[in-house]
């Protein structure tokens, strides 16, 4: 049988899609397995963007009351292991090795009957099940892979409250073409008589977020820009306040850089209210957690000065655009690029050029089979700046010529996939 290097090779091979749902092929597994999610308290995030930093937040909140916690995300940064935490840590090789074994016969034996083996990304979803049915933490966070109504994660039969995220276009070969279409597909976790809380991006997503909780007889509960003020922004902290009862006058800080963490932020404490999880004695302990959160690959320093983001659509490139603006304060920047074909670059390339924010680009293809080819990406750049534009094909040499650039004071920014942030991050563990 295999060991773990080779367990996590043969994930690796694996399809992303086939010719059921991830739903109906996680559920299969699940169902041949007894059904071990049923065990589960979980809370479930959908969304286009800030799905893994709610997470964090919640994680870190719930462990900060005294709870044991499960969180499962992804994508991973650089081990895939990064995808199945307990209290914050790593499922261990060994676990994941075992785990992979059980779900590995689970999945030959449905092929044997004639339905679809599990998906990549089904296939970890249903070993973390297994892990928290087996560890039995009094929460569990699941972030959906993609969309929601038809996503593996959709295989659970029990949760405690939904939380979406900000929505907007992205993935829209497969959820649809249309804010509408997407809007539904991540509504579709929703679970009946189960509150939902979610970001208000837009009046059409709110009225299908709304509707689909009419439907299912659950309490929704709306975060938004109004839901919260912010009162001070500095390079490395910012303090906000939320506008609610809960929380009554409490100030909390956020040490990190960028301006959206506020609303993810708001998103997790305002879910922490609706489990009924916040008393007046533990108002104080909150405050800690949310200011204790790091969530790698957001607006993360790196390096002095260096930055990583996984801003990886024309939404999330708008928000990074946002801090990356306020944090030029008249020092140079420089941008570090790298995406993946089937993402909308053009309009995110356009934007970023169009903010005039940077001093220079470096392009390079992330370690992916579905990276954006060098050139497309050059042509983009050049055809929307008149600022130099440098092709490298290794991330390594990429990294390594943007840095160069640098002064005492100088900013360099890397964004456009996360596996361009996986990339570097592994490079600086190097």
């Amino acid at each position: 049988m295999m060991d773990y290097n080779e367990a996590v090779e043969y994930l690796f091979r694996l399809r992303r899609f086939g010719r059921e749902t991830g739903a109906q092929r996680a559920g299969r597994a699940l169902d041949a397995l007894s059904h071990p999610e049923q065990a589960l308290n979980s809370i479930h995030v959908a969304g286009t963007n800030g799905k893994g930093s709610v997470c964090a937040y919640l994680s870190n909140i719930l462990l900060e009351l005294g709870y044991t916690v499960g969180m499962f995300t992804s994508p991973h940064l650089v081990r895939v292991n990064e995808r199945i935490r307990l209290n914050g840590e790593m499922i261990s090789n060994e676990d994941f090795l075992r785990l992979f074994k059980k779900v590995y016969q689970v999945s030959e034996i449905l092929k044997e009957q004639g339905f679809d083996g599990l998906a990549f990304f089904d296939f970890i979803f249903v070993m973390s099940v297994c892990y928290y049915a087996e560890k039995k933490p009094d929460y569990v966070i699941i972030e959906t892979g993609l969309g929601g109504r038809t996503d593996a994660t959709a295989a659970l039969s029990t949760k405690m409250v939904s939380v979406i995220t900000s929505i907007s276009l992205d993935h829209t070969e497969i959820l649809g073409e249309t804010i509408e279409k997407i809007a539904a597909e991540k509504a579709g976790i929703i679970m009946r008589d189960k509150p939902v809380v979610y970001w208000k991006s837009d009046d059409i997503s709110a009225r299908i977020i709304e509707d689909t909780a009419v439907n299912c007889n659950s309490m929704a509960y709306l975060v938004d820009e109004k839901s919260f003020q912010i009162h001070k922004l500095e390079r490395k902290q910012i303090d906000f306040s939320l506008k609610n009862s809960y929380y009554k006058n409490s100030m909390f800080s956020i040490y990190n850089t960028a301006i959206y963490q506020t609303a993810n932020a708001a998103l997790a404490l305002e879910t922490i209210a609706v489990l009924g999880q916040v008393k007046n004695r533990e108002t104080e302990r909150i405050v800690s957690a949310v200011g204790r959160t790091h969530w790698e690959g957001r607006m993360e320093e790196i390096e002095h000065n260096i930055y990583v983001d996984g801003a990886h659509n024309p939404d999330g490139i708008r928000q990074f655009l946002k801090t990356a603006q306020w944090m030029k304060e008249g020092h140079k920047m420089y941008l570090l690029f790298g995406a993946v074909c089937e993402k909308d670059y053009s309009r995110m390339i356009e934007e970023i050029c169009a903010m005039g924010g940077f001093d220079g680009f470096v392009v390079t293809q992330v370690p992916n089979h579905r990276a954006l080819m060098l050139e497309d990406m050059r042509k983009e750049f050049e055809k929307n700046t008149d600022r130099p534009v440098y092709a490298i094909e290794s991330v390594r040499k990429a990294y390594q010529t943007a840095k160069a650039f640098l002064g005492e004071e100088d900013l360099l920014l890397c964004a456009g996939s996360l596996y361009l942030v996986g990339a570097i991050k592994e490079l600086i563990g190097e």
